[in-house]
């Protein structure tokens, strides 16, 4: 992923490309003999020298994936659903900062004590499924059809979606909404929505 930025320079527009790269570690390459080894495969089909960030799922990878940044292969590594518990252990298990823990988080899904727990240990927190979950059923409906989230979203004069991602943003939070449609992406980066105060999840 890259982020745009653009400046004025005696009266000409300098636009300037920085880019951030970052990675998972395969569920099947958790064992520690097996993480270099599973890195180096995602640099090669990405064609790095080292990415910015690595991601892993569970703490037995911990110690390796420290071991990659003293090697020079990823600058950082973070973690993907850990509780604070598992997250505990692993900033008193290795000296190398675990710097980012990637949650699903919305109002369907509320996770402000493990959000205040993350913040409280610096480690900054990446919010997935913004929108609301994928494994969403009759019982459990689409986030964004939500009476509220649409009464809301009309008050604010932004889409369901771009409330959503406001409910992420104004708790401090990375927010990486998926979609494939253009127009859908376009909107997503345009939300322009003040809140206040969170969608209050308990009306939901």
């Amino acid at each position: 992923m890259f982020t745009k930025y653009q400046k004025q320079n005696n009266q000409r527009h300098i636009i300037s490309y920085l880019w951030f790269t970052f990675s998972k570690l395969w569920a099947i390459f958790h064992k520690p003999e097996k993480v270099e080894h599973a890195l180096r495969l995602s640099l090669k089909a990405l064609q790095l020298d080292y990415v910015d960030l690595y991601l892993m799922h569970s703490p037995v990878a911990a110690q390796a994936m420290a071991d990659c940044v003293t090697k020079g292969l990823t600058k950082s590594i973070g973690v993907s659903n850990f509780n604070a518990l598992q997250l505990g252990e692993i900033l008193e298990a290795t000296t190398t900062p675990c710097v980012v823990n990637q949650i699903e988080n919305h109002p369907y899904l509320e996770q402000t004590p493990l959000i205040d727990f993350c913040k409280s240990k610096n480690v900054a927190v990446t919010s997935y499924s913004p929108l609301g979950s994928s494994r969403s059923s009759e019982t459990d409906p689409s986030l964004r059809e939500e009476p509220l989230v649409k009464e809301m979203a009309d008050s604010k004069g932004c889409t369901p979606a771009q409330l959503l991602i406001a409910y992420n943003l104004c708790q401090g939070l990375v927010c990486i909404p998926k979609s494939a449609t253009p127009s859908h992406i376009k909107q997503n980066f345009k939300v322009g929505v003040n809140l206040t105060c969170k969608v209050p999840a308990t009306r939901i």
